[in-house]
């Protein structure tokens, strides 16, 4: 979703919204699902109102311009006591901000409950018996 939103010129997050409910991805079991059918409404069109608004902020606020497409990067310019180290990683987005340089933009998912104003967030559900679902369930 983020390098769709951020890689993708929507005018209004409404835009964003229609175009990523049809997003899909491979479960577990190999079958095609919409991403959104992980999400209750409320919390996939918040999610992706929020991408669409960071998206301005590092556009037009910061000046960065962004780049969305995967990217690996990879070294063995780390020594470890067995030798050269290798490392490798895809990095979700790159931006490159006014004076050129290069700053790595790395969203990251949780196993772990989401709090919001100290609750536990209701902000998945279960694609198969469509009951909400905390994080932590």
């Amino acid at each position: 979703m983020c390098r769709i939103v951020f890689g993708t010129e929507f005018k209004t997050p409404q835009d964003a919204i229609m175009f990523c409910r049809t997003l899909t991805m491979r479960n577990k079991a190999g079958d095609e699902v919409l991403v959104k059918d992980y999400f209750t409404d409320e919390a996939f069109e918040e999610a992706i109102t929020h991408l669409w608004n960071t998206k301005k902020v590092y556009v037009e606020d910061l000046g960065y311009t962004l780049w969305t497409a995967p990217f690996t990067i990879y070294t063995e310019d780390f020594i470890g006591a067995n030798g050269n180290i290798r490392i490798a990683g895809e990095v979700d987005m790159l931006a490159v901000d006014r004076d050129g340089n290069v700053i790595i933009i790395d969203y990251k998912t949780s196993k772990n409950p989401f709090f919001i104003n100290g609750k536990e967030s209701p902000a998945f559900k279960t694609p198969s018996d469509n009951q909400t679902k905390s994080a932590k369930e």
